[in-house]
């Protein structure tokens, strides 16, 4: 049986043993594939006479239930009851289409399953590469040596290629889910800081154990989803990805997507918030920047075109009272906002150009240069609400000491972390690859 080999890709899994969980997978898919292929070869070869006898005996049999569109209990490739018609009598006699996974071609529940397990196990699988690299260097000076480690060609590639093939299964996951996502509205801004602005609250407020309040609730309309329990963990290890691959201009867009799907997913299981730990490692990740780099939190490119806007505006008249924005980037995610094609206008994710691992702290060319500079402006614009949050935290925490500094009551400081060891990895490689390539063009 199959679920044989998902188990022990599982257990491969626990045992750091990557490369065999991900053989035990991949044996999977390629099965699963093959056996739904098989059977729509030998059903399109059928008599549509006898396709349809076949189903009307299945619909009596079952005394006439109606699907709903829902997925049927052993299955959801098991959709041969509608025949060949693709569409179902709604309630007011309209036909409505068929959920995709109750057509004849759904794929069975463990093929997406294997595909998640695929995709993190090739993520835990850079972690711990970068881990073990990090580890043989116990009892020498850390900091030089971790960045000459982990900068050298053939790591940073395999890490980049592992990477890379787990942002692949994981969109091939999210593929399986249907989406149709809102053109956005006003609230979420007018331009790319805004909306990152916008994302990160949502991100933060919905963070188990968080308890910032949410944002105002956005005009623009809402991301509709299909629900699954590994949704939320799928999409922010994606985002995770983006990290490791230093490619913060296409994580921007990205991550504003994923923040209007979670804020979306918030009450589909009734009294259970969606929860991840890679959310909560996502959300660390950039709590740390914004504490410990420098460079990363200076005015970004957006801001200070704001103000010069905000300068020009109020200096010909005190009369005026509104001050237009700089006009909007065109947004990299506009061509594909609407429709329910696969998941494809919510979840798709636009793998970014590999960068050469030149292993060097300084560009090589102008060209190269303005690339990173790019990179260092959109991170910049990533980490400017973050930086905006704890000055918020800090400014509260001042003034509630001051207020209540000489009570006797004071409130029990428990903390826990809720994110997990990733959140080192992920520091000591950016700290070790990218970071030094974006301060020497600071």
């Amino acid at each position: 049986r199959l679920e044989f080999f998902r188990t022990r890709g599982i257990v491969h899994c626990f045992r750091d043993e990557y490369t065999l969980a991900i053989k035990d997978f991949t044996h999977v898919i390629k099965e699963t594939r093959a056996v739904r292929k098989a059977k729509m070869v030998h059903r399109n070869n059928a008599p549509n006479e006898k396709l349809r006898g076949k189903g009307h005996k299945k619909k009596g049999k079952s005394g006439g239930t109606k699907t709903n569109g829902q997925a049927p209990p052993n299955g959801t490739s098991a959709g041969a009851g509608f025949g060949g018609s693709l569409t179902i009598e709604g309630p007011d006699g309209d036909p409505l289409l068929l959920h995709p996974s109750v057509l004849p071609d759904a794929p069975d529940p463990i093929e997406p399953q294997c595909l998640f397990l695929r995709a993190s196990a090739y993520l835990q699988h850079a972690v711990f590469l970068i881990e073990e690299a990090i580890l043989n260097l116990e009892g020498i000076r850390k900091a030089p040596t971790v960045a000459a480690v982990l900068a050298k060609e053939g790591l940073r590639e395999q890490i980049t290629t592992l990477v890379r093939k787990s942002m692949r299964d994981h969109e091939k996951f999210l593929s399986h889910f249907d989406s149709l996502e809102g053109v956005p509205g006003p609230a979420m801004g007018g331009d790319l800081a805004a909306r990152t602005e916008y994302a990160f609250r949502i991100a933060e407020c919905l963070r188990p154990g968080s308890h910032t309040p949410p944002p105002p609730v956005s005009e623009s309309p809402a991301t509709f989803t299909t629900y699954h329990p590994l949704l939320v963990e799928s999409h922010f290890s994606i985002l995770i990805g983006y990290l490791f691959l230093g490619d913060f201009p296409s994580l921007l867009p990205v991550f504003t997507r994923t923040a209007a799907i979670v804020d979306g997913l918030e009450g589909y299981p009734v009294f259970l918030p969606p929860r991840s730990m890679a959310q909560a490692e996502f959300v660390e990740v950039l709590e740390r920047l914004a504490g410990g780099w420098r460079n990363g939190v200076q005015p970004h490119s957006l801001s200070r075109a704001n103000q010069k806007q905000l300068a020009i505006g109020c200096a010909p008249s005190a009369k005026a009272k509104t001050v237009e924005r700089v006009p909007t980037p065109p947004s990299p995610d506009a061509s594909s906002s609407l429709g329910v094609n696969g998941s494809s206008s919510s979840t798709a994710v636009h793998m970014p150009p590999s960068p050469s691992p030149s292993g060097r702290n300084t560009p090589s060319s102008a060209t190269e240069r303005e690339d990173l500079l790019e990179v260092l402006d959109a991170a910049r614009i990533l980490l400017a609400p973050v930086v905006k949050r704890q000055r918020e935290r800090a400014e509260k925490a001042a003034a509630d000491k001051a207020t209540n500094g000489k009570t006797k009551n004071k409130p029990l400081n428990i903390n826990i972390p809720l994110h997990g060891p990733r959140v080192e990895i992920v520091l000591a490689w950016l700290g070790a690859v990218h970071l030094p390539e974006l301060d020497a063009v600071a």
